[in-house]
C-alpha cells in the first residue's frame, strides 16, 4: 500500500462504471439526430464523474481526502436525476414543459444539495457523522446521513420516476414495447441498488454500487433507444414509393440534422465521403436561403439554384413541419426540379421582350419621319389634338409654331435633291437644339416643319420661334464647292384661345402667319392674332 493510497477490489465496480459511462457517452455523441441524445451524453458523463470520484474515495486513506472525494461526487449525484428527466422530456417531444421558470425550479434543489454537502461541517444537514472504518487490508469512510439527505433522496427518486413515466408513455404511443425493459432498467436498477445501500442490512456501508448500477442501466438504455431501429431514428416510414420518386426528399430533426433521405436527395448532395445521416443539412447543401427563418417557419422556396451534376439546376422546395405535441420534431424538405420549366419560361420572357422591342421599333418607325428622325405628320397631329384636349380641360396655355424653309426649291434645282435632304436634316437639328424636352418637333411635309409648345403663351412661343429662326439661319451645310450653304426660314406662331380652340383652326392660323412672314420679306416670325378662316387662304 502506498502511503495515503490503497488499491482494493472495491475500486473495480466504480472503474467498470466509468468505462460503461464513457462508452455510452461516446455512442450518444455519435447520434445527434436523435432528440435528447445531447442530454443523454451529459448524463453519462455525470455518471462517469460520479464513479471516478468514488474510485478516489475508495482508494484514499486520509479522512480529510476521503471526505473531499465524497463531496466531489455530489455535483454529479445531484445532476443525474435532473438530466434523466430532461432527456426523457426531450426524447418524448415534451421539453416545452421545462420552459420559462420551470427549468430553474427543477435545478434549484440539485444545486442546493451541492451547497449543503460542501458546507456540511457547519450544520451536518447532509452528513450527521463521518468515521473511518479499518479492515484487515483497507480503510473506508462510514457515513451517517442527516435530515436533508432524506429530502435529497426523495426528490431524486421523484425525478427518476417522472422521467421513466414520460419515456414509457412515449414508447407506448409509438408501439415500441421492446424498449420498455431498458426504460425500466436504468432508473429501476439504480434505485434498487441505492435503496439496498441505504438499508441497515447492507454489509459494506463504505461501498456504494449505485453509480455502477445506473451506468449499466443507462448504457443499455442508450444503446436501445439510439439504435437505428429506434422510433425516432427514422420517424418517417420508408417505402419504395419514397425511394423511387423523382423528387428529392430530406427528413431533418429539430436541430437540422439529416435523419433520412431518398436516392434523389443523395444525388443532390453529391459525394461527401461519409454517410449524410446525422450530419447537419446546412453543411452538406450550400443553400443559405433554406436556413434560418425559412427553415424554422416552413413554406415554399421557388426557383432555388443549385450546382448538381456539373451544371446549375433550379428547384422548388417545399418545407413541411413535423409536429410532436406542441413542439416541432423535425422537417421534411421536398425538392422538385424546375430547370426545364425555368428555361422555357426564360425563353418565353426573352421572346416577349424581343417582340415588345420590335413593336416599339415599329411604332417608332410609324411615328417618325425617316429622313429627319422627327415626328411625322400623322403622329404630330394626333399628339396636337391630345395636348389641346388636356390644355382645354386644365385651362393651360398651348402654342404652335409652323415654319417653312425659304426658297428651298432653288436648293434642289441648283444642287440636287441630295443636297436638299442634307439641308432639311440640318434644319431639323437646329430646331431640336433650341426647343425644350417637352416640346414636340414634327415634319409636316417637304420643307415645312411644326413645333408644339405646351404650357407656353403667344409671347413665349414667339421668342422660341425667333431662336429657331436664328438657329436655322446660322446653320450651314457644305456645298460641292466647299462653301457653307445657308438657308432661312419663315415662321408663324399661333396660340390656343387667341388663334383658335381646335387643331385644324390652330394649324391654319399658324400657317397663315407663316405666309404673312413670307409676304413681309421672309426670314422672320409673325403672330396669328385671331382665329383663321379657310377663306383667308384662298
Amino acid at each position: 500500500m502506498v502511503e495515503g493510497v490503497q488499491l482494493t477490489v472495491w475500486m473495480l465496480p466504480s472503474l467498470a462504471a466509468v468505462i460503461l459511462s464513457l462508452a455510452g457517452a461516446h455512442y450518444a455523441r455519435g447520434r445527434p439526430q436523435v432528440s435528447g441524445s445531447g442530454t443523454l451524453y451529459a448524463l453519462l458523463l455525470a455518471l462517469a464523474v460520479w464513479s471516478a470520484a468514488h474510485i478516489a474515495e475508495v482508494s484514499l486513506t486520509s479522512a480529510s481526502a476521503m471526505v473531499w472525494a465524497a463531496k466531489l461526487q455530489y455535483p454529479a449525484i445531484a445532476a443525474t436525476p435532473v438530466l434523466w428527466l430532461i432527456f426523457a422530456l426531450k426524447y418524448s417531444g415534451r421539453d416545452h414543459w421545462l420552459r420559462g421558470i420551470t427549468r430553474p425550479l427543477v435545478w434549484t434543489p440539485a444545486l442546493l444539495s451541492v451547497a449543503v454537502v460542501l458546507t456540511n461541517e457547519r450544520h451536518g444537514l447532509m452528513w450527521s457523522s463521518l468515521a473511518l472504518v479499518e479492515g484487515e487490508s483497507y480503510v473506508a469512510l462510514s457515513i451517517e446521513y442527516g435530515p436533508y439527505f432524506a429530502f435529497h433522496v426523495v426528490y431524486s427518486y421523484c425525478l427518476m420516476a417522472a422521467g421513466a413515466a414520460v419515456l414509457g408513455w412515449r414508447l407506448a404511443q409509438v408501439g415500441r414495447w421492446q424498449h420498455f425493459a431498458a426504460v425500466l432498467l436504468a432508473p429501476g436498477l439504480g434505485a434498487a441498488v441505492n435503496l439496498l445501500y441505504l438499508s441497515p442490512l447492507y454489509p459494506a456501508q463504505w461501498l456504494d454500487l449505485t453509480p455502477f448500477a445506473l451506468a449499466l442501466g443507462t448504457s443499455v438504455l442508450c444503446w436501445s433507444l439510439l439504435h437505428p431501429t429506434s422510433p425516432d431514428q427514422r420517424p418517417i416510414a420508408r417505402s419504395d414509393v419514397v425511394d423511387r420518386i423523382g423528387d428529392a426528399v430530406f427528413v431533418l430533426d429539430d436541430k437540422g440534422c439529416i435523419l433520412d433521405l431518398n436516392p434523389a436527395g443523395a444525388a443532390i448532395l453529391g459525394d461527401h465521403g461519409d454517410s449524410p445521416i446525422g450530419r447537419p443539412f446546412a453543411e452538406l447543401l450550400d443553400a443559405p436561403v433554406l436556413g434560418g427563418p425559412q427553415l424554422e417557419s416552413g413554406g415554399e422556396v421557388r426557383d432555388l439554384p443549385l450546382r448538381h451534376s456539373g451544371e446549375e439546376r433550379t428547384y422548388d422546395v417545399r418545407i413541411s413541419m413535423l409536429q410532436g405535441g406542441r413542439r416541432t420534431r423535425g422537417r421534411v424538405l421536398v425538392f422538385r426540379e424546375t430547370t426545364d420549366r425555368r428555361r422555357i419560361e426564360q425563353g418565353l420572357r426573352e421572346a416577349s421582350a424581343s417582340l415588345e422591342l420590335a413593336n416599339r421599333e415599329l411604332e417608332r418607325l410609324a411615328n417618325t419621319d425617316t429622313l429627319t428622325g422627327l415626328s411625322n405628320r400623322r403622329h404630330f397631329t394626333s399628339t396636337l389634338e391630345a395636348e389641346l384636349r388636356r390644355a382645354l380641360r386644365h385651362e393651360r396655355p398651348l402654342s404652335l409654331i409652323v415654319l417653312d424653309l425659304d426658297r428651298f426649291k432653288q436648293v434642289n434645282d441648283r444642287f440636287g435633291h441630295g443636297m436638299g435632304d442634307r439641308v432639311l436634316v440640318s434644319a431639323a437639328r437646329a430646331i431640336e437644339e433650341v426647343v425644350r424636352e417637352v416640346d414636340l418637333v414634327g415634319r409636316l411635309g417637304g420643307e415645312e416643319f411644326a413645333v408644339l409648345v405646351p404650357e407656353t403663351d403667344l409671347n413665349g412661343a414667339f421668342r422660341l420661334a425667333e431662336r429657331i429662326r436664328a438657329g436655322i439661319a446660322a446653320a450651314g451645310v457644305p456645298d460641292p464647292r466647299g462653301q457653307a450653304l445657308r438657308v432661312t426660314a419663315s415662321l408663324g406662331v399661333a396660340t390656343l384661345g387667341v388663334s383658335g380652340s381646335d387643331a385644324d383652326t390652330l394649324l391654319l392660323a399658324a400657317d397663315n402667319a407663316l405666309y404673312e412672314a413670307k409676304g413681309n420679306g421672309r426670314n422672320r416670325v409673325e403672330r396669328a392674332q385671331k382665329p383663321a378662316r379657310i377663306a383667308e387662304r384662298d
